[in-house]
This record gives structure tokens, C-alpha cells and sequence, in this order.
């Protein structure tokens, strides 16, 4: 199976790279916005914006244009003209900036971490929460904002704030009991979690790239859900046979 996968992966990707080694007079193996990503993730803390870090695509090209030189009248956006390079040079800006505050950055890290983990509450800044409760007021025109329905709406928001407050306690108790069930399985699970909570931390990241890891929390919260179900029907067929 693992083999299947990564047959798969080189059949997809292979041509995009080779395409890139063949079109490109510096060759990149990705779309070229590692840089972008990386440079604009600084542009969010207070440090990185003393140093001339901006957030923001439109701030970040009117920078360079300035720092190069172009017109105002020259149209250019992040990946063009020469994007290869222009990213390259935020990649190497970025990271030597990263060198000179590692411990800095690692907290900037595990803050970003926390907003990827955030499901309820106030949103973070920059990378904001995963969707919204239902209310009536968010959710129905006006001339239905009150009624039956909306009394409907109302308590389905509350179930819906209980579930977004236990979902994470709940992923970590599923992960536990999946891991003693197939330690293995459980493992690949969490590879795509651990990509997305350590190496997607180290840039800018936003509440849409990381939904394929809130899926698979989804799946252990709903583990986890399902023991103390599966333990709670144990324990009253229990009590329902008569004693020995």
C-alpha cells in the first residue's frame, strides 16, 4: 500500500517538476510562494513589522516595488516579473531573520499552532477559526428571526458552541484510545496533523489550509465519543443481568 501511495505521488507530481526544470532558468520545485508565505507569516508580529516585515500581498509587492525601483504605473504582482527570484530573495530575508530570533519564532510557532487548534471562542488574529455558531440572526432573513424557528435555530447554536468547546478534549481521548486499538493506523492518521501543526506553522497559515486536519480530528473526537457510548451500554447490560 505504501508503495501504491508513493508510485501515485511521483506519476502526479513528477510532471509538474520536470516542467518547472525545463521552462525555468532557476529551477524551484514548487509554485514559488514558500517565500511569500514565510515573509508576510513575519509581517503578523510586532518584531517582524519593526524590521520592515508587512502582511498582506498587495503591501508586500508595493515594498518591493519600491525597494527595485519600478514605477508606479508598472504592473507587477507576487509572482511576476522574475517571481522566482523576487521569492527566493523573501525566502533568504525571512530566514536570516529567523536565525537571529529562533526562540522568538518558536513561539511565534506554537501560537499559530493554538490558532489552527482554536474551534471555539474568539477568532485569532490573522488565522481567524473554523466556522461560526448558528444563531437566527446570522442564519434567517428577518421575518423569520423570530418564531418557532428561530427558538429552533437558537438551541441548535448552543448544542453547537457545548460540541465546539468538548471537541478538542474529546480528538486528544480519541487519539488515545485509537492508538491502543492500532497504534499503526493511528500514526498515519496523525502524520497529516503533525505536518499541518509543525512544518504549516512555520509561514503564514490560514484557517482554510489546514480543514484536512481538523477532518481527521473529527474522525478521533467521534472515537473518543464512541468508547464512552460503548462503555456506558456496557455498564447498564451489566446492571440488566440478574446476579449469579
Amino acid at each position: 500500500m505504501s508503495a501504491a501511495v508513493l508510485l501515485g505521488t511521483l506519476v502526479v507530481i513528477a510532471p509538474i517538476v520536470i516542467r518547472n526544470y525545463l521552462v525555468f532558468p532557476q529551477f524551484t520545485p514548487t509554485g514559488g510562494t514558500i517565500g511569500a508565505n514565510l515573509w508576510e507569516g513575519l509581517g503578523e508580529t510586532e518584531l517582524g513589522r519593526k524590521h520592515g516585515f508587512i502582511f498582506g500581498d498587495a503591501k508586500m509587492v508595493e515594498h518591493e516595488r519600491i525597494k527595485m525601483g519600478w514605477p508606479a504605473d508598472m504592473k507587477i504582482d507576487v509572482q511576476w516579473p522574475d517571481g522566482i527570484r523576487r521569492d527566493r530573495e523573501r525566502t533568504r530575508e525571512s530566514i536570516a531573520f529567523i536565525r537571529q530570533h529562533p526562540v522568538w519564532y518558536a513561539g511565534v510557532m506554537l501560537g499559530r499552532m493554538w490558532g489552527m487548534l482554536k474551534v471555539a471562542g474568539d477568532p485569532v488574529p490573522y488565522c481567524a477559526t473554523s466556522g461560526i455558531n448558528v444563531t437566527s440572526k446570522k442564519c434567517l432573513p428577518p421575518q423569520w428571526q423570530e418564531g418557532v424557528v428561530a427558538f429552533g435555530v437558537n438551541i441548535l447554536g448552543m448544542l453547537q458552541s457545548v460540541a465546539r468547546y468538548l471537541f478538542l478534549p474529546l480528538a486528544a481521548f480519541g487519539i488515545y484510545v485509537a492508538a491502543r486499538k492500532d497504534l499503526r493506523l493511528t500514526c498515519l492518521l496523525l502524520v497529516t496533523v503533525i505536518y499541518y501543526l509543525v512544518p504549516g506553522t512555520a509561514a503564514h497559515t490560514e484557517i482554510r489550509y489546514v480543514l484536512p486536519m481538523h477532518g481527521l480530528l473529527i474522525v478521533f473526537a467521534g472515537a473518543g465519543l464512541d468508547h464512552f457510548l460503548a462503555q456506558r451500554r456496557k455498564g447498564a447490560k451489566e446492571e440488566q443481568e440478574p446476579e449469579n
